[in-house]
């Protein structure tokens, strides 16, 4: 049963700190219901309310120094402030909550632009994978399609004015997977599990030259969610004192982070052979049978790296795990 106080938090209109011009467009515009670029959401039309402290902080010393900006401006001009501090965390938890709903409804199948610019993303990373040399093809295919069996949160400690972030692609505004992530899990995974050293320094290359495989970026495919997540630690003054001073004792007050996540998604994977490079290509085996070139065995390590090491942020709590999904 939602509290009197909790029924007020929903019920305040969100107030926006923008420029004079900016506010002025804003103004007649619902946010997030006319908004479905999450980067958008979660860095720039972000309300006061859900601002993390020291963001508000930094935000009214800018208005000191530039009247230009109205920090509590909200979409009916209103310039006070519409909340106080102590409401923070369950106006973060309502905001986050609502662009995640929009977000995941406007991935729906029946979702409109945002559906059909995704699909359309899909497409052209498809044919720009498969241009590379990326295949589905064979037993050891170098491009294919995993699933997470839970929550994935890339670039969580990433800076933002919500105090945590996530990676999103600067266009789209949808979480993705970056090659360079991949290229160092895998690369970890292939020394954690003693793979060759020679194959290790060829795929991935060296401070002398680069590797024989290409990681390419890993994009959500469709049925993309997007999930509300909180931590909740228990001792904030134990790890907010940088002088070591404060014990971790259990009179300490939890105070919930609340985050976006991505939950129960499939992602698109793909490595290619990179032109030029010494690559090992596949050929027959002394027993006859075919031999992996370097881009398969690239694939496989990654696949691995994914289901039994996973990718991001709180894997240790069973985060980022991926199993590939099987092909027809």
């Amino acid at each position: 049963m939602p509290s009197q106080d909790d029924k007020k938090i929903k019920s305040l209109p969100w107030s926006y700190p923008v420029p004079d011009m900016t506010g002025a467009i804003l103004q007649g515009h619902t946010i997030p219901a006319s908004c479905h670029q999450l980067g958008l959401l979660i860095h720039i039309y972000l309300p006061y309310q859900a601002m993390a402290r020291a963001s508000v902080k930094e935000g009214q010393e800018r208005q000191k120094r530039d009247a230009d900006i109205k920090l509590f401006l909200n979409p009916k001009g209103t310039t006070q402030p519409q909340m106080v501090d102590k409401d923070k965390d369950k106006s973060r938890q309502r905001w986050l909550s609502e662009i995640a709903s929009k977000i995941s409804g406007a991935l729906l199948p029946n979702g409109g632009d945002l559906r059909r610019l995704h699909e359309a993303w899909i497409g052209r990373w498809q044919a720009l994978v498969e241009a590379w040399g990326a295949t589905e093809n064979g037993n050891h295919p170098t491009l294919f399609t995993a699933k997470s069996s839970g929550r994935v949160i890339v670039g969580l400690g990433g800076p933002s004015p919500l105090d945590t972030d996530m990676t999103l692609h600067h266009v789209y505004g949808l979480p993705y997977l970056p090659g360079s992530a991949l290229k160092g899990l895998t690369h970890a995974y292939a020394e954690h599990t003693g793979q060759s050293e020679d194959d290790i320094k060829r795929i991935f290359g060296t401070t002398n030259g680069g590797g024989a495989v290409i990681f390419f970026d890993a994009i959500p495919g469709v049925g993309l969610t997007i999930d509300l997540d909180i931590m909740n630690p228990h001792y904030p003054d134990y790890y907010q004192d940088t002088g070591n001073q404060t014990p971790p004792s259990d009179d300490q007050s939890p105070i919930p982070i609340f985050f976006l996540t991505v939950k129960n998604s499939a992602f698109h994977f793909a490595v290619a052979p990179r032109p030029g490079a010494p690559e090992k290509a596949a050929s027959a085996g002394q027993t006859g049978d075919r031999e992996k070139s370097d881009a398969e065995i690239a694939a496989c390590w990654l696949r691995d790296a994914l289901e039994h090491e996973g990718i991001g942020g709180k894997t240790s709590s069973g985060y980022g795990r991926f199993e590939e999904t099987k092909r027809t």
